[in-house]
């Protein structure tokens, strides 16, 4: 790092649970405008950083509000997690991702019997896509009522 420059964070801060996001960006102390949380508008590129970190703030505030929409126990974590899985598309998701992402945000909201079942009902499914698939995932734009109902029948027998 250049010598009198700073890295801006974001600071993430949900039903008074508290993170911080790196932006792997610097700036000059000399730079920045505190009050506003925005570099000053002396020039084009510090013009250009300002609104890339606004685009930041309304990435962050539309997965919070996306998190909220769905569940009641968000904290800050939950939402960095969000926005920095926000560059995977969607349809590379897998299943396997989708149940470790969830496992990761539901561990401080549930209580550790459920927790549990989640990681039983994890294991199973490990099983069943190797045994029926011979892979050790699968995405879900492939998943379909027949996965639903074979994962359904392989638990059942």
């Amino acid at each position: 790092m250049p010598a009198g420059r700073w890295y801006v964070y974001a600071r993430i801060v949900v039903n008074k649970t508290k993170c911080e996001l790196g932006m792997k960006q610097q700036i000059n102390p000399s730079d920045w405008n505190e009050a506003k949380g925005c570099a000053k508008n002396k020039s084009d590129e510090l013009r250009r950083f300002s609104r890339y970190l606004e685009v930041v703030r309304a990435k962050l505030v539309r997965h919070y509000q996306q998190l909220r929409l769905g569940n009641e126990g968000i904290n800050a974590d939950m939402v960095k997690e969000a926005f920095l899985n926000d560059d995977k598309p969607a349809e590379q998701h897998s299943l396997m991702w989708l149940i470790g992402y969830h496992n990761e945000i539901m561990k401080t909201v549930l209580a550790p019997g459920t927790m549990k079942n989640y990681r039983t009902t994890e294991s199973y499914l490990q099983l069943f896509i190797k045994k029926h698939y011979g892979t050790n995932d699968v995405l879900l734009r492939k998943l379909a009522f027949e996965f639903i109902t074979g994962f359904e029948h392989y638990v059942r027998t």
